[in-house]
């Protein structure tokens, strides 16, 4: 048997992914290189060359491992042992095998001892087939780097079959057993992970490149109970494509924990649901958070951006103190981060005279002002990245934004009623007369029991037609009184209201249309 030198055993584990390190000098006495002392590790040489021999490379393996972890400073041990385990095509722990005999050292038994020219010439030997095996595997082991897209984002987190690589790594080709499936995953907090999972052939060389983009929906780690119950029906609803509802779970969950998170999340919510006045005040609350990681500033500062192209700004003129609301909806003065101006509010909150800032979406909003008074009311249109100056008309008389439609409900039931009333009556009295007039049914107005039975069926028509009056008067006049509010109110800048009632008749029917613009 050969002499050898020391060697570090390593464990050969199956399948690994790893950068091949240099291994440490390790040294070791001359009298150490030769197994002959030991007759279990030459048995167990034995029985991994016979293996080796039938092909039978995983059992050669084990065997010769055994004996490398008894005879650590055997170079011929270590080599049978990377030669299994070539033959197996894990050429990291091969090569890692054949590292470790170029970096030992022999030293004689002692100073005063010189080692033996045998075992020196073995040793050198052994070094060189060590060399020359290793470079025959560096030739043909599988590699790929990494082309990684940063997007902006911070903490981000690279791993290989579940292990992270440092920066470093990451520059470096990554070596792989030839055949073997390798997942490469790269993350980073608020951005997709990507994934990429392949298998590499001998000698192959690949570049991997992996992309983070912004995540759509944040996942906050460390939430509490109630918290993460919220964060769990907001996504729910996300699932269900509810957004109001989703805006509102994300909303709740940050008021636990103050998440700008939670916060983006409600703010993305509200744009999938065109509510983008309340997305902008979402956005501002969670740029108010201290401590925000800079990718979480960096995409609250984009949605920011993608939200007021959506929205048009009132400056809105108060002349006198009042509780102010807007469709509806009641206001209150705030300040936002961008100076005070008027966001929704559960109760309205007086405010003084003077100019206010709102941010509302494209389209026409109703405003009303409720004073001492009385109420100021204005109707205004606004185009997204518009900036308006409004005031409320005060002579407006206070018309709500309802008055309008009801009138003209309320007056096309008017308009049917009396259409029954007369309808009914003129009936009524054709029956009568084409009774009375009938020698058979009264003859010298004496009627008959036919003529009775006619008589009475005018009086149901006279009853049906007394009903159609006593409803539809009232409500025409109702609904004409709510016509004329409604114009008189109305603001000079809006299209005028047109409405009419047309009566239809025909050969044995009748009926009214109604129409009308607002």
């Amino acid at each position: 048997m050969n002499p050898m030198r020391l060697t570090i055993v390593l464990s050969a584990t199956a399948a690994a992914v790893c950068l091949v390190q240099p291994a440490a000098a390790a040294t070791c006495p001359a009298s150490q290189v030769r197994p002959a002392q030991d007759d279990d590790v030459v048995s167990w040489f034995a029985e991994g060359r016979q293996h080796m021999n039938r092909g039978e490379y995983k059992q050669a393996s084990a065997y010769f491992e055994r004996a490398v972890k008894r005879a650590p400073c055997v170079p011929t041990l270590i080599i049978a042992l990377a030669k299994s385990l070539r033959a197996q095509k894990r050429l990291i722990e091969a090569l890692q095998q054949y590292d470790s005999i170029r970096g030992m050292k022999l030293l004689p038994a002692d100073k005063k001892s010189q080692i033996p020219k045998m075992i020196e010439d073995g040793w050198r030997k052994a070094i060189s087939d060590a060399g020359i095996e290793a470079a025959e595997v560096e030739q043909v082991i599988p590699s790929f780097t990494l082309k990684l897209t940063e997007a902006g984002a911070a903490n981000i987190s690279v791993t290989v079959d579940g292990r992270a690589l440092s920066g470093a790594e990451r520059k470096k080709p990554i070596r792989v057993n030839p055949g073997q499936s390798v997942e490469v995953i790269a993350s980073a907090p608020g951005f997709a992970e990507d994934r990429k999972t392949f298998t590499l052939e001998t000698g192959q060389k690949r570049v991997v490149k992996l992309a983070l983009s912004a995540s759509d929906w944040l996942d906050p780690r460390n939430q509490q109970e109630a918290e993460r119950a919220l964060y769990n029906a907001g996504m729910e609803h996300v699932s269900q494509r509810r957004w109001e509802q989703a805006t509102d779970s994300f909303d709740k969950a940050a008021a636990i924990a103050n998440g700008a998170q939670h916060l983006a999340n409600a703010a993305r919510a509200a744009v999938l649901a065109e509510r983008f006045a309340r997305a902008r005040h979402l956005v501002l609350r969670a740029q108010a958070v201290q401590a925000s990681p800079p990718w979480l500033v960096q995409r609250l500062s984009a949605q920011h951006a993608q939200v007021k192209r959506r929205l048009g700004k009132f400056s809105v003129e108060v002349d006198r103190a009042g509780e102010l609301s807007v469709d509806g909806q009641a206001m209150q003065l705030v300040d936002m981060g961008e100076g005070m101006e008027l966001v929704p509010a559960a109760a309205a909150k007086k405010l003084d005279s003077g100019t206010y800032t709102l941010w509302l979406e494209a389209g026409t909003h109703r405003f009303e002002l409720r004073t001492p008074k009385g109420i100021q009311s204005a109707e205004h249109s606004l185009a997204a990245e518009e900036s308006r100056t409004v005031g409320l008309d005060e002579s407006s008389g206070g018309a709500p934004s309802w008055v309008a439609p009801v009138s003209y409900v309320t007056l096309a039931a008017g308009a049917v009623g009396t259409f029954v009333g007369v309808f009914f009556g003129l009936e009524a009295q054709q029956i009568r007369d084409d009774a009375e007039a009938d020698g058979a049914l009264c003859p010298q107005r004496q009627c008959s029991s036919d003529g009775l039975k006619e008589i009475d069926r005018a009086k149901e028509k006279a009853g049906l037609s007394t009903i159609g009056f006593a409803i539809g008067v009232p409500l025409l006049a109702v609904g004409a009184s709510l016509f004329f509010w409604e114009r008189s109110s109305r603001p000079k800048d809006r299209p005028p209201t047109r409405a009419w009632l047309a009566p239809t008749f025909g050969r044995s029917s009748g009926g009214v249309s109604v129409g009308g613009t607002f």
